[in-house]
């Protein structure tokens, strides 16, 4: 009929729907995936010019103190117990250096997700030994609260569990001694949540518009490039969900992870 041709440009047999390339469902599906694919490259554009950005004020530090050592090393007067120093901040500059490419190339390659049918509980409970080490470590406060019964998510679990340690690492780094931090699922409609909330730092009003932004960071250069959420938004988005980040600075920040099951 001309109802099925419209429609189902494909081949049946026995129950099983058979995608063609005549399809034109084959066709939105593609020009899915190349708009998606499309804004990958964009994102990545924008993470290399600020990769180029941060990596300038290392590479600055680096040539100045390596032309010092030079200038007292002809001059005679390089004492190496005294300026032994000059190389520890050296290593700390290339170890920033580090930090930026491991991320940019984290989000660089590329890869499709290899998703199937997962529980949202069983990453967060995978995670659990890890995190009451660090918090025992750190002196926080840990509390993990997982639904009882949640539906299944079609997601990649191994990107949906960096973005969960990425997000519970910034809880952490965010806490001092005394502090907690609170991690839950629940269900919201059609959604299945992960909640992670914790009583740190928190982050300035006028700063949290920007949290997704390719190397934006409030943790200094030291202790993070700023591409961790950048790429965590990436993530979320590929797996047809949504994240979101409230805060108040000095009282906490709360990041919810919204994931679909009803695809």
């Amino acid at each position: 009929s001309c109802l099925y041709k419209i429609f189902f440009s494909a081949m049946v047999f026995k129950g099983i729907f058979i995608l063609t390339k005549k399809s034109p469902f084959y066709e939105m599906l593609l020009s899915q995936e190349r708009l998606r694919r499309n804004e990958v490259l964009s994102s990545l554009g924008e993470m290399a010019a600020g990769a180029c950005h941060e990596m300038r004020n290392p590479l600055t530090t680096i040539k100045g103190f390596v032309q010092l050592i030079e200038s007292k090393y002809r001059e005679g007067t390089f004492v190496f117990e005294r300026d032994m120093r000059f190389f520890t901040i050296i290593k700390g500059e290339i170890e920033v250096l580090n930090n930026v490419l491991n991320e940019f190339l984290l989000f660089a390659r590329y890869k499709d997700n290899i998703k199937s049918f997962q529980n949202v509980n069983d990453v967060l409970l995978e995670m659990e030994p890890m995190l009451k080490n660090r918090s025992l470590k750190e002196e926080v406060a840990l509390e993990i609260k997982v639904e009882t019964v949640v539906p299944k998510v079609y997601i990649d679990k191994n990107k949906i569990k960096q973005v969960m340690v990425n997000i519970i690492n910034n809880a952490f780094d965010a806490c001092q001694k005394g502090d907690s931090i609170f991690i839950r699922t629940f269900l919201e409609e059609d959604r299945v949540c992960i909640m992670v909330e914790d009583s740190g730092c928190g982050i300035p009003t006028e700063m949290i518009d920007q949290v997704f932004q390719p190397f934006f960071s409030t943790k200094g250069e030291k202790k993070g490039t700023g591409l961790g959420l950048s790429i965590c938004h990436q993530i979320i988005k590929d797996n047809g969900g949504e994240i979101f980040i409230s805060s108040l600075q000095g009282k906490g920040t709360k990041v919810v992870v919204k994931l679909p099951f009803n695809l």
